[in-house]
């Protein structure tokens, strides 16, 4: 029988990040760091790991923004890619126009040689801010 995976996610928090029709510079996520059953820090390359879905909320849509573009690395520099340029429909909050988010289904497995992955997302036409950005990824137990 396989290893057991753990959902797990990493999270920006609430930030302040505008977006416009150009990638921003890449910014990085931590993701989680990993402990062995005897308490000793693990690297992120001990295991591979699975990223499942991306959520990103953002308000203050303007301008025509309609979908937003995703790109992920496992560089600062945006130069190497991890999930290539995705691009997603921004669905908008029931009661406030402006306020919306999109979600991506990726489906990538990988290994890091950090602790660390970098994204970057632009618009479609118009701006908008980008509030939130959560990664849902697995790894064996």
């Amino acid at each position: 029988m396989g290893k057991a995976y753990i959902i797990k996610q990493a999270d920006t928090g609430t930030i302040t990040r505008t977006l416009t029709t150009a990638f921003h510079t890449p910014v990085a996520i931590d993701l989680a760091p990993e402990v062995s059953p005897d308490g000793k820090s693990l690297t992120v390359t001990a295991y591979p790991f699975h990223i499942s879905a991306v959520y990103i909320q953002v308000d203050s849509i303007a301008a025509g923004a309609t979908t937003l573009t995703l790109r992920i690395s496992p560089d600062s520099l945006g130069d190497e890619i991890f999930v290539p340029n995705t691009t997603a429909t921004l669905s908008t909050g029931f009661t406030t126009a402006t306020k919306g988010g999109v979600v991506y289904k990726v489906d990538v497995d990988g290994f890091l040689s950090t602790d660390q992955l970098y994204w970057s997302v632009r618009t479609d036409a118009g701006t908008a801010t980008l509030r939130n950005l959560k990664i849902t990824f697995s790894r064996p137990e």
